[in-house]
């Protein structure tokens, strides 16, 4: 809230100091406060909002993405780029949302400009198998959406086991010097032993050879 605040405060003084200076005007502060950040920021946030509602309505489909986005001209002026609501939605991996020179993206040429100076660099564009839509190379939101689920089942379950279909381990006495052997419930499933000071891998599996990776200490 520090930013808003600042800026208002800033708009307000700015004001009333341009009124003192050019009494002809009838400049005063609320006036600039009004206009310079309360009306401001409601047009701002509305524009914004019409992304998500307007532009899923109105507009051309250029790829046949699994939404309704649509690309739209007048909002894309109005956002200053993000009208190109269909191309963000086929490859949101870029920053430019206007994928052709036609398609004027004010903020990607800002970007640009400050990556030209420097300021930022590692700017992405729009690959060329992109435009022509090319969907064998192009990961889907669906797909990213699988993706993560499964690295959060593996990262949830690599405290306990190796296997996402073994149950907890049992916990080892603090043994520095030897392990008891405690078998899984799941024959073959390999398990990760933590112990302090060191850290013991085994299998608890009945055959005579340890998992992959692993070393076995019977």
């Amino acid at each position: 809230w520090v930013p808003p605040v600042v800026l208002g405060v800033v708009i307000f003084c700015g004001g009333h100091v341009f009124g003192r200076l050019f009494p002809a005007t009838g400049m005063t502060g609320w006036q600039a406060f009004f206009w310079g950040f309360v009306l401001s920021t409601v047009v701002l946030y509305h524009a914004t909002y019409t992304i998500n509602s307007l532009a899923h309505r109105f507009g051309s489909r250029r790829f046949a993405t699994e939404d309704d986005s649509r690309n739209n001209f007048a909002l894309a002026l109005l956002t200053l780029g993000e009208g190109w609501h269909n191309n963000h939605h086929h490859y949101s991996a870029s920053v430019r949302q206007g994928f052709y020179w036609w398609e004027v993206d004010m903020t990607y040429y800002c970007l640009k400009g400050l990556e030209w100076l420097g300021l930022i660099w590692d700017v992405r564009g729009v690959p060329d198998y992109v435009r022509e839509g090319k969907p064998d190379r192009i990961p889907t939101a669906a797909y990213s959406k699988r993706r993560w689920r499964r690295q959060s089942r593996l990262r949830n379950s690599l405290p306990h086991s190796l296997s996402w279909s073994s149950p907890p381990a049992k916990p080892i006495p603090h043994d520095h010097q030897t392990l008891a052997d405690q078998p899984s419930d799941q024959p073959g499933a390999a398990r990760i032993r933590w112990l302090s000071p060191s850290i013991a891998c085994r299998s608890s599996s009945d055959n005579t050879h340890a998992s992959p990776g692993l070393s076995s200490k019977r």
